[in-house]
């Protein structure tokens, strides 16, 4: 788990070498910059950093959005363990001028093409583990901090890792026991060094290895609890290569990702869960992605994608093989405003040995929208249904892709023959609107209505958007199917080219308790 999360997080960021600084805070995301500076720029502010490029995962309610304000879900106060998995951060110590030439943040003689990088982030998994009679289950958070180098087709890095994980078990019966129940608690720091290398355009080859030390605390019903040193190592190699190009296939692109990790984690002492403790494990995946971008003389566009992703875990733990297949369309129109998507996914998975259990899983979404002009003026709708597991991206798949005998794990009266379901419940979003010009043309003024549906509940959102080139200010009411209400006041200020402070309060009523307020002041500032 621990090796996963890691790699998982690396392979992120290999990911994204926009070179950009963002901080992220239980969710929240300011943006240190937007884009290359001029020379003068980077004289004038020493030590500064430049922008991220690339989409911001936390697009809707990022304080970088216009509908920061009116589309940010009030959330419960968040507990510490809710800020640490919600927060980032990446950090360039390198400013691009726009001629080219670098300047180091931390020394102004750090040039030559060198981009140094300091970033971070958290993570949490759950898990679910059956061998034989031993069974463990639990979760694990782990927090990564790093710094990279990159110059030209390299990128090299260090990772320190710092893991806490937290589960129960029950160990099966001994001609002189019974059934050993207890609780299991982990600490590990390791060590991860990293390297990506780019020999030509559309191939990308990565490494990963790692190896940390720590102790585990074991407390069994009965016995005097155990506090084991323990130890892991780990490698992980992959690459991503483009089969196929728009320039050479004429069209259509082809996509392949592949894989590996061999993890090894040991106990310095006899346990009862040293089957458990003392393992090796390894994971392989392939994934397959095409797309086919087909623009139209008209200003149309239709891009189909369809992949594919294949997932096998071996050695000392529960083995088994998961599949995970989609396809989608999409289609924009711009003259007309119109915006049409569709996709559907299936994962399937199957448990190897006696008394394997086997999982499937079906989704789809879909999305229509208009707005014709692409101004907000006249009439604006959309509608977004979903059902069951959704996404039609190898990139998301192959993040989110679960081991074969986790998803199927907790359903012990399943056979070797059995298959378990679950494709969730269906969900639809809907909004329609009309905005009328203002001000001579210089303001948008926007009423809306929107209704959202899932698992039987029922939301109605309505409300109005006024838009200057500088202010956007919104007014929403939400009312809900339990007879609670939400009341939202906001607005988004841009006082200097640079510098944003957007505003929002929110009131909750319900027919059970208090009324509840809250006020959210955030500050965005880019140089």
């Amino acid at each position: 788990t621990v090796s996963s999360q890691v790699t998982e997080s690396i392979t992120g960021r290999m990911g994204d070498d926009g070179g950009g600084g963002r901080i992220t805070v239980n969710g929240q995301s300011v943006s240190l910059s937007a884009g290359e500076v001029s020379d003068d720029a980077v004289e004038e502010a020493d030590g500064a950093t430049n922008g991220l490029s690339g989409a911001d995962p936390f697009a809707v309610g990022s304080p970088n959005t216009k509908e920061a304000v009116d589309e940010e879900p009030v959330k419960a106060s968040p507990t510490a363990r809710d800020i640490l998995l919600g927060s980032s951060f990446r950090l360039p110590l390198t400013v691009r001028r726009a001629s080219g030439s670098v300047t180091s943040a931390t020394t102004a003689s750090g040039g030559g093409g060198d981009d140094w990088t300091v970033w971070g982030e958290a993570a949490l998994t759950n898990f679910t583990g059956e061998d034989g009679d031993l069974s463990l289950d639990g979760e694990v958070i782990t927090g990564v901090a790093a710094i990279d180098w990159q110059r030209d087709r390299w990128l090299a890095g260090l990772a320190l890792s710092q893991s806490e994980g937290d589960g129960s078990f029950t160990a099966p019966a001994t001609p002189t026991d019974d059934e050993i129940k207890g609780t299991v608690r982990s600490s590990l720091t390791a060590a991860h060094p990293y390297i990506r290398y780019r020999p030509s355009e559309g191939l990308e080859l990565w490494g990963v290895a790692g190896y940390g030390r720590g102790t585990m605390t074991l407390d069994a019903d009965g016995e005097d609890p155990a506090n084991p040193d323990i130890w892991l190592t780990m490698v992980g190699l992959g690459g991503r290569a483009a089969l196929l190009s728009p320039a050479e296939s004429g069209g259509p692109t082809l996509d392949l990702t592949v894989d590996a990790l061999l993890n090894r984690i040991g106990a310095a002492a006899d346990l009862p869960l040293r089957d458990a403790v003392d393992a090796s494990t390894t994971r392989l995946r392939v994934g397959v992605e095409s797309a086919w971008d087909w623009q139209g003389a008209d200003g149309t566009s239709v891009v189909p994608t369809l992949f594919t992703a294949l997932r096998y875990d071996g050695g000392d733990a529960e083995t088994g093989l998961g599949v995970d297949v989609g396809a989608g369309v999409a289609y924009d129109n711009s003259n007309l405003g119109l915006t049409l998507s569709a996709d559907v996914r299936g994962l399937l998975s199957r448990q190897e040995g006696e008394g394997g259990m086997g999982f499937r899983e079906w989704g789809g979404s879909g999305s229509i929208q208009y707005d014709h002009g692409g101004d907000n003026l006249g009439l604006t709708a959309s509608l977004s249904p979903s059902w069951g597991v959704s996404g039609s991206r190898a990139d998301t798949s192959w993040s989110e892709m679960a081991s074969p005998f986790t998803v199927a794990a907790g359903d012990s009266d399943n056979t070797d023959d059995s298959w378990g379901d679950d494709n969730g419940a269906a969900q639809l979003e809907g909004e329609i609107g009309y905005g009328f010009a203002a001000f001579s043309g210089n303001a948008v003024i926007s009423p809306y209505i929107g209704l959202a549906l899932s698992d039987g509940n029922r939301d109605w959102r309505f409300g109005g958007r006024f838009s200057l080139p500088d202010v956007d200010l919104s007014i929403e009411g939400i009312l809900r199917e339990d007879s609670s209400r939400d009341w939202r006041l906001g607005g988004r200020f841009s006082f200097l080219p640079d510098v944003d402070v957007s505003i929002e309060g929110v009131r909750r009523e319900s027919e059970t308790a208090t009324p509840d307020h809250s006020l959210q002041l955030r500050f965005n500032s880019t140089w």
